[in-house]
């Protein structure tokens, strides 16, 4: 047994990433070489669990390794430490308990994702760039097609008008792209601009209704609402909501073929919920735990449609999260998909 022990604990100290163990009782029973390195201390420097946060930058998160704190297991959090150079850690905490279900600690796993970020940082800054450097000639591309289109530049005749179409219809989707591409580099890097005031989502609910209209027509499509009334307003920015919501019905809409979208809003526990439900091929299992993925594809193929470049699903996330909500989603392959965004009610919150 003795020898069995010995073994562990040579393990956990050579191990490529930080481990940190803390008993029942709060107390530091654990802490790896990798550990002590990635929070900053030098080999010779004392560690207890109340200095463990001793070179945390981000405060706000300094306390995970308090005796007493409350953890999301298995949420991984981003630290920052300061010293010996900045650097960037992923803690995940996990609770341990023996079989009768009693806690016997707590074991925070470290792992060092400086590079990752720096990777991070470089594409979305190649991102913002070329998406800026796109704008403009787009635009100038589209003002030169709307306007032999329109027969400022001499008569056209059908066959040309056809692929002028056809060429508007597609600067129409890089500008979209574009959009996508502009929206999700702000978010990612903190500069995305909210305007926060008291939002009626039925009145949003009904604006991309309109907006999705002539599409909903074209595929004869059946919408059903079901709106509760008397729905509290939430506090958020108006044109993002409308984003988040025209980002998942519109998905619906480009999934589904003469079928049927539900849509309904209802209250749940503080929060205003959108429910939108649709009769497409639904989502493979093996695609619904990536759905949220930057640039991630469904292997769904659709019919009479391009595919995007999967950031639509990216973005709705990341401003439903801003909002303080969360969006979920259930599916089964080939009985359609259930989306439901989860927006909190109206509380004074700081613009951002």
């Amino acid at each position: 047994m003795f020898d069995k022990i010995h073994e562990i604990e040579r393990m956990v100290e050579n191990m490529g990433e930080g481990v940190i163990m803390t008993d029942k009782k709060g107390e530091l029973a654990v802490l790896n070489p990798m550990a002590k390195q990635a929070l900053g201390f030098n080999p010779k420097e004392k560690v207890t669990v109340d200095n463990l946060a001793k070179y945390v930058a981000n405060q706000e998160v300094s306390t995970i390794f308090q005796k007493r704190a409350s953890f999301k297991e298995y949420a991984p959090v981003e630290i920052e430490i300061s010293r010996p150079h900045p650097h960037f850690l992923s803690a995940i905490q996990t609770l341990v308990k023996n079989e009768n279900g009693e806690k016997l600690g707590i074991v925070t796993i470290l792992r060092d994702i400086t590079k990752e970020k720096e990777i991070d940082q470089l594409k979305a800054d190649f991102i913002s760039m070329v998406s800026h450097d796109l704008r403009s000639p787009l635009a100038t591309v589209k003002n030169v097609i709307e306007i032999i289109i329109e027969g400022q530049a001499g008569k056209v005749t059908d066959a040309q008008q056809h692929l002028l179409n056809l060429a508007d219809k597609k600067i129409t989707m890089l500008n979209y792209l574009v959009e996508d591409l502009l929206d999700l580099s702000k978010i990612e890097s903190g500069q995305m601009r909210m305007e926060f005031a008291l939002v009626d989502v039925v009145e949003a609910i009904n604006d991309v209704l309109t907006t999705l209209d002539s599409k909903v027509q074209e595929k004869k499509i059946q919408i059903n609402t079901n709106l509760e009334s008397e729905i509290p307003r939430i506090y958020g920015d108006y044109q993002r909501v409308v984003q988040i919501l025209m980002n998942i019905i519109g998905n619906a809409v480009k999934f589904t073929d003469k079928g049927v979208i539900t849509i309904q809003l209802k209250k749940e526990n503080g929060y205003a919920k959108v429910s939108v439900k649709d009769t497409g091929p639904g989502i493979a299992p093996e695609d619904v735990k990536k759905i949220f993925d930057k640039f991630y594809q469904s292997k769904v193929s659709i019919k009479g449609s391009s595919k995007g470049v999967g950031l639509g699903l990216t973005i709705a996330k990341k401003l439903v999260e801003a909002h303080k909500g969360k969006i979920e989603v259930k599916s089964e392959h080939g009985k359609g998909s259930t989306f439901h965004i989860l927006l909190p009610f109206s509380k004074k919150r700081e613009r951002s």
